[in-house]
């Protein structure tokens, strides 16, 4: 709620100042004007559905020591550990953009 708040106050001092922004974007999202595009018959804030998202890992291992005159043959705790950053990059999760409410905004 104190965001919200937050927001109006905002929103009522820039009124009160007079300003007046050309655009707006949120995260990648922007509010439509009328006639932007075809069924847009007044301003519109798109709800951003197929943004790229984030996370953080930490990833750790433990195996048994070694030397590297004589390493395991699996490469050892090291090469364990970049395997599965390998895996983790090569398995991106899949893009589902047009198979959800996005999929009603550009059928006009």
């Amino acid at each position: 709620k104190q965001w919200y708040q937050r927001r109006v106050r905002v929103t009522a001092e820039l009124k009160k100042r007079g300003v007046r922004f050309a655009f707006m974007m949120d995260e990648g999202c922007p509010v439509l004007k009328k006639g932007s595009y075809p069924g847009v018959n007044g301003p519109v804030g798109l709800i951003c559905t197929a943004e790229k998202g984030f996370a953080t890992m930490k990833l750790s291992i433990e195996h048994r020591g070694g030397h590297a005159s004589a390493p395991p043959p699996n490469g050892g705790a090291i090469t364990m550990l970049s395997n599965a950053i390998i895996a983790l990059h090569n398995t991106p999760m899949p893009s589902l953009f047009g198979q959800g409410i996005e999929v009603s905004m550009f059928e006009h």
